[in-house]
C-alpha cells in the first residue's frame, strides 16, 4: 500500500494555486497519495496568521486542480470541526457547499450545507452549522 498524506491550507505557504498543485502532484511522484487537505483551524496564534479565508480557498483548491495529474487531485479538501469531518465541496452561487464526510451526530451523518460566508470567514462556528 502506498502511503497516505494529509497537509493543512497555510496563508503565505501553499495558498496559491501553482504551489498547491506542485505539491501535490509532487506528493504523487514520491509514491505518496494526497488524502486531505484541510482548513486550518481557528487556534490562538494560528488563527489570524495561518487561516485562509474559506471561499479564497475554494477558488485556490479548484484553480489547482487544473494543474494536477488524476491522482494527485483526489485528495479531499475538509476541515475537522468539532461537530465531525466536514468536506468542503465547493462554490454554488448561492454560497459554499459542505458534506458532514463523518459526523459526530447521526443526524448529521452525510448531511449537506449550503452557507452565504462573507470573504474573510475562515471557519464555521457550531450556532451556523445547526441554522
Amino acid at each position: 500500500m502506498r502511503d497516505r498524506n494529509q497537509t493543512v491550507l497555510l496563508k503565505g505557504v501553499n495558498d496559491n494555486e501553482q504551489v498547491l498543485a506542485d505539491l501535490m502532484n509532487g506528493l504523487v511522484a514520491a509514491g505518496v497519495i494526497p488524502y486531505y487537505l484541510f482548513q486550518c483551524r481557528p487556534a490562538s496564534g494560528v488563527k489570524n496568521q495561518f487561516q485562509v479565508p474559506i471561499r479564497k480557498a475554494v477558488d485556490i483548491v479548484d484553480g489547482a486542480k487544473r494543474h494536477m495529474s488524476g491522482q494527485a487531485k483526489g485528495f479531499r479538501y475538509a476541515m475537522s470541526h468539532p461537530t465531525g469531518k466536514i468536506e468542503i465541496l465547493g462554490n454554488t452561487g448561492q454560497g459554499v457547499l459542505f458534506k458532514y464526510h463523518q459526523a459526530k451526530h447521526d443526524e448529521n451523518h452525510a448531511r449537506y450545507i449550503v452557507k452565504n460566508l462573507s470573504p474573510n470567514d475562515c471557519w464555521l462556528d457550531e450556532s451556523e452549522i445547526n441554522t
